[in-house]
């Protein structure tokens, strides 16, 4: 079981019961990424939502020209999809690991 303590650090379950908490450690997993693996793409359907355990991730999107552009660096402590588990929008960045890291995962369905 993830320690509940990670979800009271994320903004959107700070003000959640313990007993909350412990439901959302419950559901939740932990998935490892290879440095340079993708995690999510732009345009996907989102259903998942992540917080970074161990390691760095890098939220971009590709320009017109087909650039990659670089939104914002995350790393251990941080989340990010959390958009996916309140609405059925498609991604709007991808996000790709920078080093090996771990990332908690919960389905919007838990």
């Amino acid at each position: 079981m993830i320690d509940p303590s990670l979800f009271k650090k994320v903004d959107i379950f700070s003000e959640l019961e313990p007993a909350h908490l412990d439901a959302l450690s419950r559901a939740a997993s932990v998935r490892p990424y290879a440095a340079g693996e993708t995690i999510l793409r732009e345009d996907e359907p989102g259903d998942l939502f992540f917080v970074i355990l161990r390691g760095q991730v890098k939220v971009f999107v590709d320009s017109e020209h087909g650039r990659e552009v670089v939104l914002t660096h995350l790393q251990a402590g941080d989340f990010f999809g959390e958009m996916a588990l309140f609405d059925n929008e498609t991604r709007s960045a991808s996000v790709s690991a920078l080093t090996a890291s771990e990332l908690v995962v919960l389905r919007r369905k838990d």
